[in-house]
């Protein structure tokens, strides 16, 4: 199944939303630090555009969100890393 693999590797527990391109919310979840989750729910379309979006904490009000818009390009999952801490974070790819 298609569908994206979050790594958290921020120092908190962290909550993810996944939106399709079209603007409908396609998967959320918690993913504790350290950890990764994978969102393949759903269905992902290969070449498709999604934005990802983390908040954190991961009940509101949040201290800090950040969002990224990602391609997806493979049939089992694409990977993405959330990096950071309690004063912020970003997106990077593997």
């Amino acid at each position: 199944m298609a569908g994206f693999k979050v790594f958290n590797k921020t120092d908190q527990d962290v909550w993810i939303t996944i939106y399709e391109p079209f603007g409908q919310q396609i998967g959320y979840g918690n993913v504790p630090k350290g950890k990764s989750h994978e969102f393949t729910a759903g269905f992902y379309a290969i070449g498709s555009r999604y934005k990802l979006l983390a908040e954190y904490p991961t009940a509101e009000p949040h201290k800090w969100t950040t969002t990224t818009h990602q391609y997806l390009t493979k049939t089992d999952y694409d990977s993405i890393h959330l990096i950071g801490d309690r004063a912020g974070g970003y997106w990077e790819n593997p």
